[in-house]
């Protein structure tokens, strides 16, 4: 046995020991918080880029668009100058307010021969850097972005689109569009990724667009810009200090094709927050805790000093009993007359966590299965003189979880057979036992309340179970479907013995199949479910189960559908729009290539429509137009394409057409269906139509200018008196 000196000298060794170990948590602790610094720095320059990418992708996006609209109007003007006016005043319209969009031609010598927002034919822009650019750049067709400039007359700041205007191979000018900064600003806005961008114009690195402060377009970026350098990378980040002396994680990524970059800002301070709150609120609980640690310690260590004496001389009495005690698992306590507890082992204080005068004093506080406190009086250890028998009961340990102990008293036979000699009471740790218990129940619930429905089967594939959202998706109830096979009970017939077969290949190799598939449910109708099969192994490797969550995506595959249509066909005469007809001439003549056919297109444009519109309006101007479609559509063959791209414009693919005389034919017979009176409304209206044809081998199989010669051809049409058709 240990004396008195020698186990106080122990005492304090475990004393320090707390202390060194107190030392070593704090040490991973705070190294633990400079990662957790350092991590949420990672995550916050990941956010910014993923920001600048955004708004990388959204102001390309924007750049083809005013691109786009910059090559029609070429083309408008190049084609029909007396018409240009009316066209650019139709493309602006798509864009809102003149204010956003202005058009503008300079001819060679730089003096603006048209602009959409009043007569600047006194203005020259031949010193402007995007004139001379065009001028100088013989033979290349590129389009020109400048640095933002205000402008002469206007006095805004503005970024110039401008494109080269040739005529007979020589340069006949430029034509412009240009665009205020607060256009890309609300365009970026628009798709959430406004905030916290900017816009530089390389490589002297002006401000283009600024989202949050727009008076700084035009102004310099900071010289140490990273991608200022010339050999910047296309994309990155770095951290900068702002004029208030606050850092901001900074991202940039180059707009392809364009002298364009945008960079995205974050506040440090502001990303980090989150973080540093979450660190000075566990380094707060962490003082604390350590503080009552060393406090209890300290505690505990006056305790056992002051009464190591009684241990010493209680130890001969107890050593006996403590040996059997000590030696078994499961705690254990005996009681006397008095229903004190007077005997018990090292498992009972450490499965009560208490100390020989908590067990005695019965300090720990006990709480029945349904959570209410237990009063002393009916303790198990106050209870077992009366009656033997079961209970169970738990306690809340100082980290705040439950540990659950099952009691069981037996009362010890009586020396005079009348007074109870006493009583023993032995607990064990069943909290495991009820953790699983929770688990299955919390299991079972999940399976219940699943959105998805779930079908197990057992390893021949036989079901064994379904939750309801498996009777509501399929109708078939949980008895209904026990004991059969999934493709007995849902087969639709609509998969080959191939599908199904790659599906079991997949289940043995990967352990897994996912997949969508179209069974039949109870009323016999089809649906479309998204299917997910995962394989549960036993630990000898043996397939035990398989476990299937299976959603239905007929609904979503019918909106899918919708929007294919929307994005495909005009909504007005149900025909094919541009895009759905450019895809259609792009596989014909891809055809063709291989076949050696001929593929062409007519270009369809009404006559006389706007007076209908005009007299009659918009809405009988519509009924014409539907009305014009079908005669279209029943003039050509099944293996043709008809097609509205405009207002009163229509396109006709041939895919496999034949010599000149047959498509004279083909565009008369259409011609004169549309010369005859149409019935608008109890109202009879004549029109008539110009058409031009164009074949696509002489347009060198490209897509593009096939439909532009048979729009010059139609346009030859109109000049010569209208109504006629005129080939390429």
């Amino acid at each position: 046995m240990l004396s008195f000196r020698k186990f106080r000298l122990l005492i304090l060794l475990t004393f320090g020991c707390t202390i060194a170990i107190l030392g070593t948590y704090w040490f991973y602790l705070l190294d633990g918080f400079e990662g957790r610094r350092l991590q949420t720095r990672m995550e916050a320059e990941q956010s910014v880029a993923l920001t600048a990418q955004s708004a990388g992708l959204q102001m390309e996006a924007i750049i083809r668009e005013v691109d786009f609209v910059l090559q029609e109007l070429r083309s408008e003007y190049l084609t029909d100058r007396h018409g240009f006016p009316e066209a650019a005043q139709r493309i602006q319209s798509l864009f809102g307010s003149r204010e956003i969009l202005s058009v503008w031609i300079a001819d060679s010598d730089g003096r603006i021969a048209y602009s959409s927002i009043d007569d600047r034919s006194s203005t020259n822009v031949a010193h402007r850097d995007y004139f001379q650019f065009h001028r100088a750049s013989a033979g290349e067709d590129r389009l020109y972005v400048s640095p933002p400039l205000v402008g002469q007359y206007t006095q805004r700041w503005m970024a110039i689109f401008s494109r080269r205007l040739e005529i007979d191979r020589q340069f006949a000018g430029t034509i412009m569009i240009a665009v205020p900064p607060s256009y890309f600003t609300s365009r970026l806005g628009a798709v959430g990724v406004g905030e916290r961008v900017s816009v530089s114009h390389l490589p002297d690195g002006n401000i283009f667009v600024d989202t949050l402060t727009p008076g700084r377009v035009g102004d310099p970026t900071a010289a140490d810009a990273p991608f200022l350098k010339p050999d910047a990378l296309p994309y990155g980040t770095f951290r900068d200090e702002d004029d208030a002396g606050e850092f901001q994680i900074m991202a940039w990524r180059r707009v392809d094709d364009s002298p364009l970059v945008v960079m995205a800002s974050g506040h440090e301070e502001a990303l980090l927050a989150p973080t540093e709150t979450a660190i000075a609120t566990e380094f707060r609980n962490n003082v604390m805790t350590s503080s009552l640690a060393l406090l209890l310690v300290a505690s505990v260590t006056v305790i056992i000093l002051r009464d190591v004496g009684l241990r010493q001389r209680l130890h001969k009495q107890d050593a006996l009993h403590k040996v059997l005690f000590d030696a078994m698992p499961d705690g254990m306590m005996t009681i006397n007359h008095r229903s004190e507890i007077t005997l018990w082992n090292e498992a009972a204080l450490g499965l009560l966590g208490v100390d020989e005068e908590g067990l005695k004093e019965r300090r720990v506080r006990l709480y029945d299965i349904d959570g209410k406190p237990v009063s002393i009086s009916h303790y198990p250890s106050m209870k077992a003189l009366d009656r033997a028998g079961h209970q169970g009961l738990f306690y809340v340990m100082a980290q705040g979880r439950r540990r659950w102990l099952s009691f069981d008293a037996r009362v010890l036979p009586s020396v005079d057979g009348v007074t109870p000699h006493g009583a023993i009471v032995a607990f064990t740790d069943v909290t495991r036992l009820v953790q699983l218990e929770d688990s299955m129940r919390t299991s079972q619930s999940v399976f219940e309340a699943a959105g998805e429905g779930i079908m197990v089967t057992d390893a021949g594939r036989r079901i064994i179970s379904v939750n309801p959202a498996f009777t509501r998706i399929t109708g078939f109830s949980a008895d209904e479907a026990l004991g059969k096979g999934p493709g007995e009970l849902l087969g639709s017939g609509a998969h080959d013995q191939e599908f199904y077969a790659q599906m079991d290949e997949s289940l043995k190799a990967k352990g897994y199949w996912e997949g969508e598939i179209t069974n039949r449910r109870k009323d016999g109708s089809l649906f479309i479910e998204w299917l997910k099969i995962n394989v549960v192994h036993d630990e000898a490797a043996q397939v035990l189960r398989y476990v299937a969550l299976l959603s239905d995506i007929s609904e979503r595959k019918r909106q899918d559908q919708e929007i294919w249509k929307r994005a495909n066909f005009d909504a007005l005469t149900g025909l094919p729009n541009r895009t759905l007809f450019t895809d259609r001439l792009n596989q014909a003549i891809g055809q063709a290539d291989r076949h050696k056919t001929r593929v062409v297109v007519f270009f369809i444009d009404l006559d006389k429509f706007k007076a209908v519109n005009d007299t009659l309006g918009h809405k009988a101007g519509d009924d014409l137009l539907r009305q014009v479609a079908d005669r279209i559509q029943s003039t050509i063959r099944a293996e043709d394409t008809a097609a509205r791209v405009g207002g009163d414009e229509f396109l006709v693919l041939l895919p496999q057409a034949g010599d000149d005389a047959s498509l004279l034919h083909t565009g008369e017979r259409i011609r004169e269906a549309l010369c005859l009176p149409f019935d608008i409304g109890g109202h009879e209206v004549n029109i008539s139509a110009s058409i031009g044809i164009a074949d696509a081998l002489a347009a060198q199989s490209d897509p593009a200018l096939v439909i532009k010669r048979a729009d010059a051809a139609m346009y030859r049409a109109k000049s010569s008196g209208a109504n006629r058709v005129v080939m390429m």
